[in-house]
């Protein structure tokens, strides 16, 4: 009997990278029961993650039946609940549960946050990329958090977000620092100022390993921060469209 699934394959957004398979119960992928409960056990082949996902709601009869469980991506059961998403890097031994306030919560295994967590991914538009500045995104890109880094990307560009805590000079000073130091092999170094931020933009390629490496750098500015946008992007013919980041950066 085919199953009839609670998404239909046609709606499907694509979440996150490929980070393999897993195993999730019909109550969730059929009935479309909120995730409740997951575990990742040791993967049995190299597209096994090892996660499982329960409603919390399975019996032990019922779980003994394979017919009521399935192997979906990652991906996929991420669509059905995207909270699932921040968990899916921890090691072979997590456990995780939902608890009485609707979040999920590490129960078992090592609770340190790993070197890389995934988060949802970021749409294309206007977007909030901290707590004080926002900025306008060209392109749907998935996002991680990575050591202090938030990290978007795509098959082409990534962009590397870093805020700089505030210090006393002012912004004026701060602007003045940044163009002093700026490396002599920056090109198309730019500066917009606004009332109550500035931008520096500049672009830089280097060779990596025999291939040239673009990247567009923006810093805005501000009385409470900085915010530091380094964009790598490997065609020319998207410099335009990422200039229009620079162009759009502003506080919140």
């Amino acid at each position: 009997m085919t199953k009839q699934f609670y998404i239909d394959k046609d709606d499907i957004q694509d979440l996150i990278p490929n980070l393999g398979a897993g195993i999730a119960s019909d109550q969730i992928m059929v009935d479309g029961a909120k995730i409740q409960f997951m575990y990742r056990g040791e993967p049995e082949n190299e597209m096994d993650s090892g996660w499982c996902f329960f409603s919390g709601g399975e019996s032990d009869e019922y779980l003994d039946d394979p017919e009521n469980t399935s192997i979906f991506t990652l991906n996929t059961i991420s669509n059905y609940d995207s909270d699932i998403i921040p968990f899916l890097s921890y090691p072979v031994g997590t456990e995780v549960q939902r608890n009485q306030q609707g979040q999920f919560m590490i129960i078992e295994g090592d609770t340190s946050p790993p070197d890389v967590i995934f988060l949802p991914p970021i749409q294309s538009g206007f977007s909030s990329i901290s707590k004080f500045w926002t900025v306008q995104i060209p392109f749907n890109m998935y996002r991680r958090v990575e050591k202090d880094s938030i990290v978007l990307w795509t098959k082409e560009v990534t962009i590397w977000l870093n805020e700089l805590p505030s210090n006393d000079f002012s912004i004026k000073d701060n602007t003045k620092r940044l163009l002093k130091h700026i490396s002599p092999k920056c090109t198309h170094i730019k500066t917009r100022e606004e009332q109550d931020f500035n931008v520096v933009s500049y672009q830089l390629t280097e060779d990596n390993e025999g291939h040239p490496q673009h990247s567009l750098t923006i810093f805005g500015i501000s009385a409470l921060n900085q915010m530091v946008l380094t964009i790598y992007y490997e065609n020319l013919s998207d410099l335009s469209i990422l200039e229009n980041i620079s162009k759009s950066l502003r506080l919140v």
